[in-house]
């Protein structure tokens, strides 16, 4: 099952993960754990609680738990990211509330996150716990530049997003435009404009992903082949028609013809245990 909200399954006692990625895109979505985000170089959109960025080489993105995130980059952007458990700096970050910002790196921040990086690849002694200690450095550090949050309002208003955003990946068979701008209690064209300001796209083009993405997994499922009039009715299509035309739209190829190492631009795939991608489609290197 697809879904907004990530959870970083951490291996073999480990607190810290960390990945490269080049031409990183996803859709909006969520995670308790706490995350940060290092343009290497080129230039990338990244959206923090409704906030966009305009992010380019040496930009580090702070992104608390529970912040509403994206991130759209150029091409040939290389970006850097570290994923720290829940209990990293836990006492630190409930004293002082922070909301998600940016900062500019002096060449610290990547250092860090590069020896990050090679301490969880080479594994050497102790290894655990000098990358939760680099990590905690790294985050109390960036604790110290951005300001602390008293909008207590602006947090809960975040939080009803939040909880849209997660029964929309929930109910995306059958959920409705007008549902959805009810949930929050606003008019169809409010929501549609501040929908928009968050995901960085239409409800529309929002929920059409999520649905076509259901659909590749379906179509791969090396358990059951399912037809294309099964897929439609699973995945929310009213028709097998409205289903090709969408799916061809959004991948450029009809639902038979699907190449096997086909990734859908803005995907995200729920994380397992053996094989996590946070946010998922990407170019990892």
């Amino acid at each position: 099952m697809l879904s907004n909200y990530e959870k970083r399954f951490f291996e073999n006692g480990e607190s810290v993960w960390f990945c490269r990625y080049t031409g990183l895109k996803n859709l909006l979505h969520w995670h308790f754990e706490t995350e940060i985000i290092l343009i290497e170089s080129g230039n990338a959109t990244v959206v923090l609680d409704s906030r966009c960025y305009n992010g380019s080489e040496g930009d580090v993105f702070f992104c608390p738990g529970g912040c509403l995130h994206y991130i759209s980059s150029e091409k040939d952007c290389r970006i850097r990211i570290i994923i720290c458990d829940t209990s990293v700096c836990a006492d630190a970050l409930a004293e002082r509330i922070a909301e998600a910002d940016v900062v500019r790196d002096d060449g610290r921040y990547r250092a860090i996150i590069e020896e990050i990086g090679t301490i969880l690849v080479e594994k050497p002694q102790l290894y655990r716990y000098l990358a939760r200690n680099r990590a905690e450095a790294l985050i109390l550090d960036i604790l110290g530049r951005i300001p602390a949050s008293g909008d207590f309002a602006k947090g809960s208003q975040l939080t009803v997003y939040r909880e849209l955003i997660s029964k929309i990946h929930a109910g995306f068979r059958t959920i409705t435009f007008s549902e959805a701008a009810s949930e929050i209690g606003y008019s169809q064209a409010q929501f549609a404009r501040i929908f928009r300001k968050i995901s960085g796209m239409t409800f529309c083009d929002y929920l059409n992903r999520i649905r076509i993405s259901n659909a590749i997994a379906m179509l791969r499922n090396r358990q059951k082949k399912f037809s294309c009039t099964e897929v439609a009715a699973e995945c929310g299509f009213g028709t097998v028609r409205n289903f090709n035309r969408v799916f061809l739209k959004y991948t450029g190829y009809s639902p038979r013809q699907l190449p096997a190492d086909y990734t859908l631009s803005g995907s995200i795939v729920a994380p397992s245990r053996d094989d996590f991608k946070p946010t998922a489609f990407f170019d990892s290197e």
